[in-house]
């Protein structure tokens, strides 16, 4: 059976890439600032694939398969983020595990 991928395994991959290409994104929050306006242009690109705009009447077939390569681009420059900063995996796992608890508790006050 096939391992799922982790976050942890994400991260190490990430690193492990931008460590081979001599890490062009930079570092720290220098590298979090070319990651993040890295990710604003593949919801670009995102956008791009899907039939988001209302107010048009042809529909296009979309490419789900392009969607997913468009996300996973996000879900890179995301872990290169996270990674240029140090994080860890634990890390990742606490921030989500506390903001879970806080969308929870906003959930279930109506919010």
């Amino acid at each position: 059976m096939e391992q799922p991928i982790t976050i942890a395994m994400i991260l190490k991959k990430q690193a492990d890439l931008q460590s081979d290409m001599g890490f062009p994104m930079g570092y720290g929050d220098e590298a979090v600032k070319n990651c993040c306006l890295s990710i604003v242009s593949e919801v670009g690109e995102v956008l791009q694939e899907i039939n988001w705009k209302p107010w048009r009447k042809k529909k296009v077939k979309v490419n789900n398969w392009r969607v997913l390569r468009e996300l996973n681009d996000i879900l890179q420059f995301w872990a290169n983020a996270v990674t240029a900063m140090g994080y860890s995996h634990d890390d990742v796992k606490k921030a989500l595990e506390e903001k879970w608890e806080i969308n929870s508790r906003r959930a279930k006050a109506g919010y």
